[in-house]
Protein backbone atom coordinates (compact mmCIF):
# COMPACT_ATOMS: atom_id res chain seq x y z
CA UNK A 1 0.00 0.00 0.00
CA UNK A 2 1.28 3.42 -0.92
CA UNK A 3 0.39 6.47 1.06
CA UNK A 4 -2.03 6.72 3.94
CA UNK A 5 -4.79 4.15 4.13
CA UNK A 6 -8.00 6.04 4.97
CA UNK A 7 -10.31 4.29 7.37
CA UNK A 8 -14.07 4.43 7.09
CA UNK A 9 -15.73 7.37 8.80
CA UNK A 10 -16.64 6.31 12.33
CA UNK A 11 -17.01 8.41 15.46
CA UNK A 12 -15.64 6.53 18.44
CA UNK A 13 -15.87 7.75 22.02
CA UNK A 14 -12.20 7.55 22.98
CA UNK A 15 -9.47 9.98 23.96
CA UNK A 16 -7.45 11.96 21.44
CA UNK A 17 -4.21 13.09 23.09
CA UNK A 18 -3.59 16.47 21.53
CA UNK A 19 -7.10 17.92 21.57
CA UNK A 20 -9.00 16.04 24.27
CA UNK A 21 -9.10 16.73 27.96
CA UNK A 22 -10.59 14.42 30.59
CA UNK A 23 -12.56 15.65 33.59
CA UNK A 24 -10.78 14.49 36.74
CA UNK A 25 -12.59 16.62 39.35
CA UNK A 26 -15.94 18.37 39.20
CA UNK A 27 -16.40 20.50 42.32
CA UNK A 28 -18.87 23.36 42.86
CA UNK A 29 -19.89 23.22 39.25
CA UNK A 30 -16.30 23.64 38.07
CA UNK A 31 -14.13 21.26 36.05
CA UNK A 32 -10.50 20.33 36.37
CA UNK A 33 -9.02 18.80 33.22
CA UNK A 34 -5.87 16.97 32.26
CA UNK A 35 -4.44 16.09 28.88
CA UNK A 36 -5.04 12.48 27.81
CA UNK A 37 -1.89 10.40 28.03
CA UNK A 38 -0.50 7.32 26.34
CA UNK A 39 -1.44 5.25 29.40
CA UNK A 40 -5.05 6.41 28.95
CA UNK A 41 -5.10 5.02 25.41
CA UNK A 42 -3.26 1.84 26.32
CA UNK A 43 -5.67 1.02 29.11
CA UNK A 44 -3.53 0.98 32.24
CA UNK A 45 -5.73 0.83 35.32
CA UNK A 46 -9.06 1.64 33.63
CA UNK A 47 -11.91 -0.31 32.10
CA UNK A 48 -11.01 -0.75 28.41
CA UNK A 49 -14.68 -1.13 27.48
CA UNK A 50 -15.54 2.36 28.73
CA UNK A 51 -14.23 5.90 28.05
CA UNK A 52 -12.50 7.72 30.88
CA UNK A 53 -15.18 10.39 31.03
CA UNK A 54 -18.36 11.49 29.33
CA UNK A 55 -16.77 14.93 29.04
CA UNK A 56 -14.61 14.03 26.02
CA UNK A 57 -14.88 14.65 22.32
CA UNK A 58 -14.75 11.97 19.65
CA UNK A 59 -11.83 10.97 17.49
CA UNK A 60 -12.78 11.16 13.79
CA UNK A 61 -10.40 9.07 11.67
CA UNK A 62 -11.37 11.04 8.54
CA UNK A 63 -10.23 14.37 9.97
CA UNK A 64 -7.90 13.53 12.86
CA UNK A 65 -5.75 10.80 11.31
CA UNK A 66 -2.06 11.62 11.85
CA UNK A 67 -0.10 12.64 8.80
CA UNK A 68 1.68 9.73 7.10
CA UNK A 69 5.32 9.74 8.18
CA UNK A 70 6.78 8.82 4.80
CA UNK A 71 4.08 10.02 2.41
CA UNK A 72 3.73 8.05 -0.80
CA UNK A 73 7.19 6.51 -0.32
CA UNK A 74 6.17 4.42 2.65
CA UNK A 75 3.54 2.03 3.91
CA UNK A 76 0.74 2.62 6.38
CA UNK A 77 -1.26 -0.19 8.01
CA UNK A 78 -4.38 0.85 9.92
CA UNK A 79 -6.28 -1.13 12.55
CA UNK A 80 -9.26 -0.51 14.82
CA UNK A 81 -9.08 -2.16 18.23
CA UNK A 82 -12.08 -4.26 19.20
CA UNK A 83 -13.17 -7.48 20.86
CA UNK A 84 -13.16 -10.78 19.00
CA UNK A 85 -16.48 -11.89 17.48
CA UNK A 86 -16.22 -15.47 18.79
CA UNK A 87 -13.89 -17.06 21.33
CA UNK A 88 -13.62 -20.67 22.55
CA UNK A 89 -11.93 -20.88 25.97
CA UNK A 90 -10.44 -23.99 27.59
CA UNK A 91 -9.44 -23.94 31.26
CA UNK A 92 -6.99 -26.75 32.05
CA UNK A 93 -6.76 -27.05 35.83
CA UNK A 94 -4.41 -29.26 37.82
CA UNK A 95 -6.59 -31.68 39.83
CA UNK A 96 -3.91 -32.88 42.28
CA UNK A 97 -4.38 -32.63 46.02
CA UNK A 98 -1.85 -29.82 46.43
CA UNK A 99 -4.04 -27.58 44.25
CA UNK A 100 -7.12 -27.42 46.50
CA UNK A 101 -6.31 -23.96 47.91
CA UNK A 102 -5.53 -22.57 44.47
CA UNK A 103 -8.71 -24.11 43.02
CA UNK A 104 -10.73 -22.33 45.69
CA UNK A 105 -8.93 -19.04 45.06
CA UNK A 106 -9.63 -19.38 41.35
CA UNK A 107 -13.32 -20.09 42.04
CA UNK A 108 -13.72 -17.27 44.56
CA UNK A 109 -12.14 -14.70 42.22
CA UNK A 110 -13.78 -15.95 39.03
CA UNK A 111 -16.04 -12.85 38.67
CA UNK A 112 -12.93 -10.83 37.80
CA UNK A 113 -12.63 -13.09 34.74
CA UNK A 114 -16.28 -13.38 33.70
CA UNK A 115 -16.97 -9.66 34.11
CA UNK A 116 -14.38 -8.94 31.45
CA UNK A 117 -16.18 -11.30 29.09
CA UNK A 118 -19.53 -9.72 29.91
CA UNK A 119 -18.21 -6.35 28.70
CA UNK A 120 -17.34 -7.96 25.38
CA UNK A 121 -20.71 -9.74 25.16
CA UNK A 122 -22.43 -6.37 25.54
CA UNK A 123 -20.62 -5.33 22.36
CA UNK A 124 -21.62 -8.43 20.41
CA UNK A 125 -18.97 -11.03 21.22
CA UNK A 126 -19.84 -14.70 21.73
CA UNK A 127 -17.97 -17.01 24.11
CA UNK A 128 -17.93 -20.72 24.90
CA UNK A 129 -15.99 -22.26 27.78
CA UNK A 130 -15.06 -25.74 29.01
CA UNK A 131 -13.06 -26.89 32.04
CA UNK A 132 -10.81 -29.99 31.89
CA UNK A 133 -8.01 -31.43 34.01
CA UNK A 134 -4.27 -31.85 33.50
CA UNK A 135 -4.53 -35.68 33.60
CA UNK A 136 -4.01 -36.81 30.01
CA UNK A 137 -2.65 -40.34 29.71
CA UNK A 138 -3.73 -42.20 32.82
CA UNK A 139 -6.13 -44.93 31.59
CA UNK A 140 -8.18 -44.42 34.73
CA UNK A 141 -8.61 -40.69 34.34
CA UNK A 142 -9.17 -39.97 30.66
CA UNK A 143 -12.84 -39.22 31.21
CA UNK A 144 -11.64 -36.11 33.04
CA UNK A 145 -10.68 -34.69 29.64
CA UNK A 146 -14.38 -34.19 29.09
CA UNK A 147 -15.57 -30.84 30.35
CA UNK A 148 -16.24 -31.04 34.08
CA UNK A 149 -19.25 -28.71 33.77
CA UNK A 150 -21.71 -31.26 32.40
CA UNK A 151 -24.08 -30.98 35.34
CA UNK A 152 -24.37 -27.24 34.74
CA UNK A 153 -24.67 -27.03 30.94
CA UNK A 154 -25.25 -29.32 27.92
CA UNK A 155 -22.01 -31.09 26.93
CA UNK A 156 -20.31 -29.15 29.74
CA UNK A 157 -20.04 -26.06 27.50
CA UNK A 158 -20.62 -22.84 29.42
CA UNK A 159 -21.97 -19.79 27.58
CA UNK A 160 -22.83 -16.26 28.76
CA UNK A 161 -26.14 -17.69 29.98
CA UNK A 162 -24.48 -20.31 32.21
CA UNK A 163 -20.98 -19.16 33.08
CA UNK A 164 -22.11 -18.19 36.56
CA UNK A 165 -21.42 -21.89 37.18
CA UNK A 166 -17.74 -21.54 36.29
CA UNK A 167 -16.77 -21.31 39.96
CA UNK A 168 -18.84 -24.42 40.75
CA UNK A 169 -17.03 -26.37 38.02
CA UNK A 170 -13.70 -25.34 39.50
CA UNK A 171 -14.74 -26.28 43.03
CA UNK A 172 -15.79 -29.71 41.77
CA UNK A 173 -12.13 -30.45 41.07
CA UNK A 174 -11.52 -30.97 44.78
CA UNK A 175 -13.89 -33.94 44.54
CA UNK A 176 -12.03 -35.71 41.74
CA UNK A 177 -10.16 -38.97 42.33
CA UNK A 178 -6.85 -38.24 44.02
CA UNK A 179 -5.12 -40.92 41.95
CA UNK A 180 -5.43 -38.72 38.85
CA UNK A 181 -2.49 -36.47 39.62
CA UNK A 182 -0.62 -36.39 36.31
CA UNK A 183 0.48 -32.83 35.61
CA UNK A 184 0.55 -33.00 31.82
CA UNK A 185 -1.66 -30.06 31.00
CA UNK A 186 -0.51 -29.24 27.47
CA UNK A 187 -1.02 -32.83 26.32
CA UNK A 188 -4.37 -32.89 28.15
CA UNK A 189 -5.58 -29.78 26.32
CA UNK A 190 -4.51 -31.30 23.03
CA UNK A 191 -6.38 -34.56 23.64
CA UNK A 192 -9.45 -32.70 24.84
CA UNK A 193 -9.63 -31.05 21.40
CA UNK A 194 -8.27 -33.79 19.11
CA UNK A 195 -10.82 -36.07 17.38
CA UNK A 196 -8.18 -38.82 17.30
CA UNK A 197 -8.81 -39.26 21.00
CA UNK A 198 -12.55 -39.74 20.66
CA UNK A 199 -14.62 -40.16 22.73
CA UNK A 200 -12.70 -38.18 25.36
CA UNK A 201 -12.41 -35.02 23.29
CA UNK A 202 -15.21 -32.43 23.25
CA UNK A 203 -16.78 -32.65 19.77
CA UNK A 204 -19.43 -29.93 20.19
CA UNK A 205 -17.03 -27.32 21.51
CA UNK A 206 -14.63 -26.02 18.87
CA UNK A 207 -15.86 -23.58 16.23
CA UNK A 208 -13.78 -23.06 13.10
CA UNK A 209 -14.47 -19.32 13.03
CA UNK A 210 -13.65 -18.63 16.70
CA UNK A 211 -10.43 -17.70 18.44
CA UNK A 212 -9.04 -20.38 20.77
CA UNK A 213 -7.74 -19.44 24.22
CA UNK A 214 -6.29 -22.12 26.54
CA UNK A 215 -5.54 -21.27 30.18
CA UNK A 216 -3.27 -23.60 32.20
CA UNK A 217 -3.39 -23.57 36.00
CA UNK A 218 -0.90 -25.76 37.89
CA UNK A 219 1.51 -25.68 40.81
CA UNK A 220 3.89 -28.10 39.05
CA UNK A 221 5.77 -28.43 35.78
CA UNK A 222 4.17 -29.84 32.64
CA UNK A 223 5.32 -33.27 31.56
CA UNK A 224 3.92 -36.35 29.82
CA UNK A 225 3.64 -39.69 31.60
CA UNK A 226 4.04 -43.06 29.91
CA UNK A 227 1.85 -46.05 30.69
CA UNK A 228 2.58 -49.64 29.67
CA UNK A 229 -0.61 -50.21 27.72
CA UNK A 230 -1.39 -53.47 25.95
CA UNK A 231 -3.84 -54.14 23.14
CA UNK A 232 -7.27 -54.70 24.63
CA UNK A 233 -6.62 -52.78 27.85
CA UNK A 234 -9.46 -50.50 28.85
CA UNK A 235 -8.34 -46.92 28.44
CA UNK A 236 -9.54 -43.67 26.95
CA UNK A 237 -12.82 -43.64 28.84
CA UNK A 238 -13.26 -47.40 28.58
CA UNK A 239 -12.40 -47.71 24.89
CA UNK A 240 -10.06 -50.67 24.23
CA UNK A 241 -6.44 -49.77 23.47
CA UNK A 242 -5.53 -50.47 19.85
CA UNK A 243 -2.17 -51.27 18.30
CA UNK A 244 -2.32 -47.93 16.48
CA UNK A 245 -2.50 -46.11 19.81
CA UNK A 246 0.49 -48.03 21.12
CA UNK A 247 2.49 -47.46 17.92
CA UNK A 248 1.83 -43.75 18.03
CA UNK A 249 2.90 -43.42 21.67
CA UNK A 250 6.01 -45.54 21.13
CA UNK A 251 6.98 -43.35 18.18
CA UNK A 252 6.68 -40.27 20.33
CA UNK A 253 8.74 -41.90 23.06
CA UNK A 254 11.55 -42.92 20.72
CA UNK A 255 11.75 -39.94 18.35
CA UNK A 256 14.35 -37.40 19.57
CA UNK A 257 12.89 -34.49 17.61
CA UNK A 258 9.51 -34.96 19.31
CA UNK A 259 10.85 -34.43 22.82
CA UNK A 260 13.38 -32.33 24.70
CA UNK A 261 15.01 -35.27 26.46
CA UNK A 262 14.30 -34.42 30.10
CA UNK A 263 13.24 -37.05 32.62
CA UNK A 264 11.34 -36.67 35.86
CA UNK A 265 12.35 -38.66 38.93
CA UNK A 266 9.90 -41.36 39.90
CA UNK A 267 8.10 -41.49 36.58
CA UNK A 268 8.86 -42.80 33.14
CA UNK A 269 8.11 -39.59 31.31
CA UNK A 270 9.07 -37.57 28.30
CA UNK A 271 8.58 -33.98 27.23
CA UNK A 272 7.22 -33.45 23.69
CA UNK A 273 8.65 -30.37 22.03
CA UNK A 274 6.44 -27.33 22.48
CA UNK A 275 6.79 -26.58 18.77
CA UNK A 276 4.89 -29.79 17.99
CA UNK A 277 2.07 -28.83 20.31
CA UNK A 278 1.98 -25.36 18.75
CA UNK A 279 1.68 -26.85 15.27
CA UNK A 280 -1.34 -28.86 16.38
CA UNK A 281 -3.17 -25.91 17.95
CA UNK A 282 -2.45 -23.65 15.00
CA UNK A 283 -3.91 -26.32 12.71
CA UNK A 284 -7.20 -25.94 14.60
CA UNK A 285 -7.23 -22.22 13.84
CA UNK A 286 -6.48 -22.20 10.12
CA UNK A 287 -9.52 -20.04 9.33
CA UNK A 288 -8.45 -16.54 8.28
CA UNK A 289 -8.75 -14.05 11.11
CA UNK A 290 -8.78 -16.58 13.95
CA UNK A 291 -5.98 -17.05 16.45
CA UNK A 292 -4.66 -19.27 19.25
CA UNK A 293 -3.15 -18.18 22.57
CA UNK A 294 -1.99 -20.15 25.59
CA UNK A 295 -1.97 -18.55 29.04
CA UNK A 296 -0.23 -19.78 32.18
CA UNK A 297 -1.04 -19.36 35.87
CA UNK A 298 1.83 -21.33 37.35
CA UNK A 299 4.69 -21.35 39.82
CA UNK A 300 7.48 -18.78 39.37
CA UNK A 301 11.06 -19.10 40.56
CA UNK A 302 10.99 -15.82 42.49
CA UNK A 303 8.11 -16.83 44.78
CA UNK A 304 8.44 -20.60 44.90
CA UNK A 305 9.97 -20.71 48.37
CA UNK A 306 7.34 -18.45 49.94
CA UNK A 307 4.14 -20.01 48.59
CA UNK A 308 2.56 -23.42 48.05
CA UNK A 309 3.64 -23.92 44.44
CA UNK A 310 5.70 -27.10 44.18
CA UNK A 311 7.59 -26.40 40.95
CA UNK A 312 8.21 -23.70 38.38
CA UNK A 313 5.87 -24.16 35.40
CA UNK A 314 8.59 -23.44 32.87
CA UNK A 315 7.02 -25.27 29.94
CA UNK A 316 3.67 -23.59 30.50
CA UNK A 317 5.42 -20.22 30.67
CA UNK A 318 7.41 -20.91 27.50
CA UNK A 319 4.30 -22.09 25.66
CA UNK A 320 2.38 -18.96 26.65
CA UNK A 321 5.21 -16.72 25.50
CA UNK A 322 5.44 -18.60 22.19
CA UNK A 323 1.80 -17.75 21.47
CA UNK A 324 1.73 -14.18 22.80
CA UNK A 325 -0.36 -15.27 25.80
CA UNK A 326 -0.49 -14.01 29.37
CA UNK A 327 1.69 -15.36 32.19
CA UNK A 328 0.81 -14.96 35.89
CA UNK A 329 2.27 -16.23 39.14
CA UNK A 330 0.00 -18.75 40.86
CA UNK A 331 1.21 -17.19 44.12
CA UNK A 332 0.14 -13.70 43.04
CA UNK A 333 -3.10 -11.77 43.47
CA UNK A 334 -5.85 -13.87 41.93
CA UNK A 335 -8.24 -11.00 41.22
CA UNK A 336 -5.58 -9.18 39.21
CA UNK A 337 -4.57 -12.40 37.46
CA UNK A 338 -8.12 -13.28 36.41
CA UNK A 339 -8.85 -9.72 35.33
CA UNK A 340 -5.81 -9.84 33.03
CA UNK A 341 -6.73 -13.29 31.69
CA UNK A 342 -10.29 -12.12 31.03
CA UNK A 343 -9.03 -9.08 29.16
CA UNK A 344 -6.72 -11.20 27.03
CA UNK A 345 -9.22 -13.96 26.25
CA UNK A 346 -11.89 -11.42 25.34
CA UNK A 347 -9.90 -10.88 22.18
CA UNK A 348 -8.33 -7.47 22.66
CA UNK A 349 -5.33 -7.54 20.37
CA UNK A 350 -1.86 -6.66 21.53
CA UNK A 351 -0.16 -7.68 18.25
CA UNK A 352 -0.91 -6.30 14.78
CA UNK A 353 0.47 -7.90 11.58
CA UNK A 354 2.10 -5.73 8.93
CA UNK A 355 0.99 -6.08 5.31
CA UNK A 356 4.57 -6.27 4.01
CA UNK A 357 7.96 -6.77 5.64
CA UNK A 358 9.72 -3.47 6.41
CA UNK A 359 12.85 -2.82 4.42
CA UNK A 360 14.16 -0.96 7.44
CA UNK A 361 12.66 -1.97 10.81
CA UNK A 362 14.17 1.15 12.35
CA UNK A 363 11.79 3.21 10.21
CA UNK A 364 8.69 1.91 12.04
CA UNK A 365 6.50 4.60 13.60
CA UNK A 366 3.40 3.69 15.59
CA UNK A 367 0.44 5.94 16.43
CA UNK A 368 -2.54 5.25 18.71
CA UNK A 369 -5.24 7.64 17.48
CA UNK A 370 -2.95 10.61 16.69
CA UNK A 371 -0.42 10.11 19.47
CA UNK A 372 2.94 8.73 18.40
CA UNK A 373 3.88 5.81 20.65
CA UNK A 374 7.46 5.60 21.96
CA UNK A 375 9.37 2.48 20.82
CA UNK A 376 9.59 1.35 24.44
CA UNK A 377 5.82 0.66 24.36
CA UNK A 378 5.97 -1.89 21.56
CA UNK A 379 8.31 -4.29 19.80
CA UNK A 380 8.69 -5.52 16.24
CA UNK A 381 8.82 -9.30 15.70
CA UNK A 382 10.52 -10.00 12.37
CA UNK A 383 9.64 -13.71 12.15
CA UNK A 384 5.91 -13.09 12.44
CA UNK A 385 6.18 -9.58 10.92
CA UNK A 386 4.02 -7.91 13.53
CA UNK A 387 4.05 -5.09 16.04
CA UNK A 388 3.26 -6.11 19.63
CA UNK A 389 2.31 -3.63 22.36
CA UNK A 390 3.30 -4.25 25.96
CA UNK A 391 -0.26 -3.17 26.91
CA UNK A 392 -3.27 -3.68 24.62
CA UNK A 393 -4.77 -0.43 23.24
CA UNK A 394 -8.29 0.45 24.33
CA UNK A 395 -11.42 -0.73 22.55
CA UNK A 396 -12.26 1.64 19.71
CA UNK A 397 -8.81 3.19 19.34
CA UNK A 398 -7.19 3.42 15.92
CA UNK A 399 -3.68 2.09 15.40
CA UNK A 400 -1.56 3.47 12.56
CA UNK A 401 1.79 1.85 11.69
CA UNK A 402 4.11 3.63 9.24
CA UNK A 403 7.28 2.13 7.81
CA UNK A 404 9.54 1.97 4.78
Amino acid sequence: MLGPLKTRSILVNVLTPFVLLACVACNNGGFSFRRASLSDLLGEGIDPAQPLSSEIESFDPDTDEPEATYGSEGNRDTFTQGYADKVDIVWVIDDSGSMVDNQNLLADNSPAFTQRLEKAVEQGSDFRLIVVTTSATSPKCNDFLKSQCTKYAPDGILTPATWQYFDDCVKDFAKLDGDCEQEEGIEASRRALDPKFSPVFNPQFLRSDANLEVVYVSDEEDYHAWYDWKVGDKALDGVPVTQDMIDRLEKEMSTPDLQDGRKRDGYETYFPLLENHLTFFKSLKSTTGTSFHAHAIVGHESTLASCKAKEVGKRYIDFAKMTGGHVSDICGKWDDTLDAIGLKTAGLKSCFPLSVSPKDPASIKVFVNNLEVPPSSYSYHAVSNQICFSTSPLVGTYIYIDYL
